[in-house]
């Protein structure tokens, strides 16, 4: 007998499937929302660390200088460079970002002619569809919707729990990694750097006074002149 489903899977499928299916549904909502809250918040750091750094790389690298002259007598023999900006390494990587991609990967390849996968079923929609996604939700929706194509009734609960579990973790993951790009030290320091330009305040520049005052001093017993 045949238990493979002729209509769509989700319609076919035993009661807990449409439960299932309506977590997976608002998860997927859910992490579209933690997906562009995180890139807007990754973006201002990003923007933020670097206006900063482009601000103070001039005196800080001079007071880098002055300090290795005065450890070593000489200058250092390779002038300090500006590195771009990067967000703090406990941050970690954006999974869901990742996510994306790799899931866009797979349903390219699966609706590829040449590909080893392009007798399994295609998303629906085909390569049209895919290149149409914008969202990790549709994408991720689509994947599922092809790899369930040919799943029986008994198989299919068990894969929509599996997917409602990694979206769950992905939840997670996403929730943490926002929280710790508001909790890390360069945020903090950008709000209050925001903080103090509405009280009429240039925080950076004052952080930037600060380190000439310690290159005046250093320069006092070894003059640093620097060629254009």
């Amino acid at each position: 007998m045949d238990t493979t489903c002729s209509e769509h899977p989700f319609a076919a499928s035993p009661d807990e499937v449409p439960r299932l299916f309506r977590h997976i549904r608002y998860g997927l909502r859910e992490l579209d929302v933690l997906a562009r809250t995180g890139c807007i918040l990754e973006e201002e750091l990003r923007d933020f660390l670097s206006v900063y750094h482009t601000r103070l790389f001039p005196v800080c690298a001079t007071l880098e200088m002055l300090r290795y002259r005065q450890q070593h007598g000489v200058f250092p023999p390779v002038p300090p460079r500006m590195e771009p900006a990067v967000l703090p390494a406990h941050i970690g990587p954006d999974r869901l970002e990742q996510r994306r991609k790799s899931l866009f990967r797979t349903l390219v390849k699966a609706c590829h002619p040449d590909s080893a996968d392009a007798a399994q079923p295609q998303p629906p929609g085909g390569l049209a569809a895919v290149y149409k996604a914008k969202t990790i939700s549709t994408l991720w929706m689509l994947e599922m919707m092809r790899a369930s194509a040919t799943l029986n009734r008994t198989a299919l609960a068990p894969y929509l729990e599996a997917q409602r579990d990694a979206i769950g973790k992905a939840m997670r993951d996403a929730r943490a990694r926002n929280a710790a790009i508001m909790r890390s030290e360069p945020w903090r320091l950008k709000e209050n750097v925001l903080d103090a330009a509405l009280e009429g305040t240039d925080l950076i520049g004052r952080i930037q006074r600060r380190i000439e005052a310690q290159i005046a001093a250093l320069q006092q017993h070894h003059p640093l002149r620097l060629t254009a």
